[in-house]
């Protein structure tokens, strides 16, 4: 879902507060404007956080360097990784004759 945009429905707030002729409904408009810049400026806050969070977590991946080597994709032997989840599997029996 993307973000509105609190700046432009601030305008159209100040514009409507302009064409407005009673006071009631002027007053309306300017509070509805200045709870859209209100937003505008959380939303900022937001992004520049969000910005700078991901900086931080891109910087310490390219630090990040383990000693061990990797664990293999798929375990080896009788059970089956799923995603995160492992399916342990009992091997067959073999009837006796």
């Amino acid at each position: 879902m993307a973000n509105p945009d609190y700046r432009a429905l601030a305008a159209k707030a100040h514009a409507e507060a302009d064409a407005a002729t009673l006071d009631n409904v002027r007053d309306r408009c300017l509070r509805s404007e200045a709870a859209f810049l209100a937003m505008a400026q959380r939303q900022d806050l937001g992004d520049r956080n969000r910005a700078r969070r991901e900086a931080e977590l891109a910087e310490a991946a390219a630090d990040y360097a383990p000693d061990i080597p990797a664990a293999p994709r798929h375990p080896v032997g009788p059970n089956i990784r799923i995603g995160r989840k492992i399916l342990f599997r009992c091997p067959t029996r073999r009837k006796s004759a």
